[in-house]
């Protein structure tokens, strides 16, 4: 039995819009693509680097020191930025001798600020290209509510191949 055409539209029909009903589902609850805009992250990443963003991962844990985190400015609301998380609630942040210092322990390097608590529930971010980034040292702690999630890969770079394709660490 042959279909007829307007059976066979129908068919291809359904299936299109099935894909593309997960794709959007997957894109809403799962994971999202970003493009990086600016340098504040180099050499972790480019400009240009297109990348995707585990959007589960934060409602079963907290973010935690180290990891890359795409959020919400926490005084520009609607303005999504990435950084890395230097300090997480409960720690004691402050820069001196060049260096960060978090809980007393050396974590990288930065020009001097006074001490901070990080507030419970909050984030102390910072780029890794730290004379380059305009991060919490300017703009104050990141509540975790605003967190949308963290950067997982790499996926294009029109100007270097060599970058697809790889974790982002």
């Amino acid at each position: 039995m042959e279909l007829t055409k307007r059976a066979r539209f129908r068919r291809e029909a359904v299936s299109l819009a099935r894909i593309v009903g997960v794709v959007l589902l997957f894109r809403a609850f799962v994971a999202q693509a970003y493009v990086i805009p600016s340098g504040s992250m180099d050499p972790t990443l480019k400009v240009g680097d297109h990348i995707y963003v585990n959007r589960v991962v934060y409602r079963f844990d907290k973010p935690q020191r180290g990891e890359v985190v795409v959020f919400d400015h926490p005084r520009e609301h609607g303005k999504d930025l990435i950084k890395r998380v230097v300090a997480i609630g409960g720690d004691r942040i402050e820069g001196h001798d060049g260096q960060v210092w978090v809980n007393g322990a050396p974590s990288g390097p930065s020009f001097d600020f006074a001490p901070l608590d990080v507030p419970d529930d909050n984030l102390f971010v910072m780029g890794d290209n730290r004379n380059n980034s305009s991060d919490s040292r300017f703009w104050g702690f990141v509540p975790i509510g605003l967190v949308a999630g963290r950067a997982m890969f790499v996926w294009w770079n029109s100007e270097d191949m060599h970058r697809a394709f790889h974790a982002i660490r």
